[in-house]
């Protein structure tokens, strides 16, 4: 008799580990350690968060919160996203973590969490009720934007691009307008 004992990975297991630097995340009850972001990484990701910060100092209707932050989905599905929207609707979810999904979800890819993005993490996206999540490509300097359609799930991906459409916008934050020339300069 064989008998498979596998071991999911709680957010309660992760509290129990020892602190460290690199980014972690559970994804079907699996750890992932990921590498830390490079510099270049994280200056699209800080011109994120200060083009939406900005404007939700005009418009206060929600807050933009950058990554790392545990974004616990289910006990065996803990993201961080890059950054994050949310709603002052559901603003209740956003405590020491965020609880729940949020309004918008980011992810700025590398090469090493490509797939993680664009496929695994989509589906936990679409599956715990984000209502729009964005791939950011830095190479393509592009962001693929995925939105609730009336079926309950996400429409197909519309793709902006800094050279083509240049401008970012969401119905999340009608008004916002961000300019991907400037989130994508080197």
């Amino acid at each position: 008799m064989t008998i498979a004992i596998s071991t999911k990975i709680t957010h309660d297991d992760l509290l129990k580990m020892p602190e460290g630097n690199l980014p972690r995340e559970i994804i079907d009850g699996e750890l992932i350690v990921n590498l830390s972001p490079s510099a270049y990484h994280q200056r699209i990701v800080t011109r994120f968060v200060h083009m939406i910060a900005g404007f939700l100092d005009d418009h206060p209707v929600g807050e933009v919160l950058g990554s790392p932050l545990d974004t616990i989905l289910a006990s065996d599905q803990v993201v961080q996203p890059d950054l994050l929207y949310v709603s002052n609707e559901r603003a209740g979810i956003v405590e020491r973590w965020v609880y729940g999904a949020p309004d918008l979800a980011v992810e700025v890819i590398s090469e090493t969490s490509r797939r993680r993005d664009e496929v695994r993490k989509r589906e936990l996206y679409e599956q715990f009720g984000v209502a729009e999540y964005w791939i950011v490509d830095p190479e393509a300097r592009s962001v693929k934007v995925y939105r609730r359609g009336a079926s309950g799930g996400y429409d197909h991906p519309v793709l902006i691009t800094a050279a083509h459409d240049k401008t970012l916008t969401t119905p999340l934050l009608p008004g916002l307008n961000i300019d991907l020339a400037k989130v994508f300069a080197e």
